[in-house]
C-alpha cells in the first residue's frame, strides 16, 4: 500500500501493523523479452514510503478490534438485496482506549 492508502488507516486509527511492517521506498517493473532479456524496465524511489501487510492478516486484526469495542460481528452470505440494510449502519471505533479502561 503506498502513502495514501496509509494515511487512510493513520486517520482512522486502525494502522495497527505500520511500526513492525518493513518500509518501500522505491519500486522497479520489468517487462521481459524474448530470450530472457529485458523488453522494458524502469525504477524509481516513492515520494513516502509504502507497506505490504496481507489483507487477510489486516481484515483479522480490523474484526477483532471491531468486537472489542462493542461491535457485533456477523459472518453470513449476502446478497444485493441486503446491502440497504447494512447501508444503514454506522460504526465507529476509534483504537485509541477509552479512558479509565
Amino acid at each position: 500500500m503506498f502513502h495514501d492508502s496509509l494515511q487512510n488507516e493513520r486517520d482512522l486509527e486502525i494502522n495497527f501493523w505500520e511500526k513492525e511492517c518493513p518500509v518501500t521506498e522505491g519500486i522497479a517493473f520489468t517487462i521481459p523479452g524474448p530470450d530472457k532479456t529485458r523488453a522494458l524496465f524502469w525504477e524509481a524511489k516513492l515520494d513516502h514510503y509504502g507497506q505490504s501487510v496481507d489483507q487477510r492478516v489486516k481484515f483479522a486484526g480490523w474484526m477483532k478490534e471491531f468486537v472489542r469495542c462493542g461491535g457485533n460481528l456477523v459472518i453470513k452470505d449476502a446478497g444485493p438485496q441486503d446491502v440497504d440494510g447494512y447501508g444503514k449502519a454506522t460504526i465507529w471505533c476509534s483504537s485509541q482506549p477509552a479512558r479509565g479502561r
